[in-house]
């Protein structure tokens, strides 16, 4: 019964998302974007409290989880967050710093129409 659940799972699970980790971003400058640009689709980037700098873009399967004061703070130009790819889920995080050009769209997270099935959840923004 055990080995029929494991198989089932398996399959179920698909194949990129297989090998998913989940790692610790430290609150230091550069870091959220190196990890971004290091991770594999599926990964979860736990982000630790603090100020992460931005802006970043996502273009691929990934999660971006705050801990309880994790900051992702933009330079005042654009979005903080552009999510270009799909199945990309942002959550708990303290959001500031985007620019205020409306007429581009700039926002605290900016969904692009690849960003199938974002998820964007239990967020704060700051102007």
């Amino acid at each position: 019964m055990l080995a029929r659940l494991f198989w089932l799972v398996l399959f179920l699970v698909p194949a990129d998302l297989a090998g998913a980790m989940e790692r610790v971003v430290p609150a230091v400058p550069g870091a959220l974007e190196q990890a971004i640009n290091t991770a594999r689709p599926g990964d979860v980037l736990r982000l630790a409290p603090g100020t992460h700098s931005g802006p970043v873009r996502i273009n691929f399967p990934l999660t971006l989880a705050g801990e309880p004061g994790a900051r992702p703070v933009g330079n005042g130009q654009g979005s903080v967050v552009l999510v270009n790819g799909p199945d990309v889920t942002i959550s708990g995080l303290e959001i500031s710093g985007s620019g205020s050009d409306h007429t581009d769209n700039n926002a605290g997270v900016r969904l692009l129409q690849t960003a199938l099935r974002a998820v964007v959840e239990n967020n704060h923004f700051k102007g």
